[in-house]
């Protein structure tokens, strides 16, 4: 099940609507962010975000998509960290 629930605030910034979608290393949410005119934005969240695996993985992918500019592909906004629950 999805680790962050509906009306949940992510970094006292990010309000999730819900769960969109998942795959192997964690939950995409859709959520809305608060200090940008409630601009929708996509977070993504790790299923064992102690995994040291998991966390290489996801930090390699921050950086590949903070570097590449295409029509195609998302933006990174911001990362951020938050507790599990």
């Amino acid at each position: 099940l999805p680790q962050l629930a509906v009306g949940d605030i992510v970094a006292d910034q990010y309000e999730i609507k819900g769960c969109i979608a998942h795959g192997g290393l964690g939950w995409v949410y859709l959520a809305f962010d608060k200090n940008v005119n409630d601009r929708p934005v996509v977070p993504k969240g790790l299923v064992h975000s102690g995994d040291a695996e998991a966390q290489a993985i996801a930090m390699a992918e921050r950086q590949f998509l903070a570097e590449v500019t295409h029509p195609g592909i998302v933006k990174i906004y911001n990362f951020v960290e938050h507790a599990d629950k």
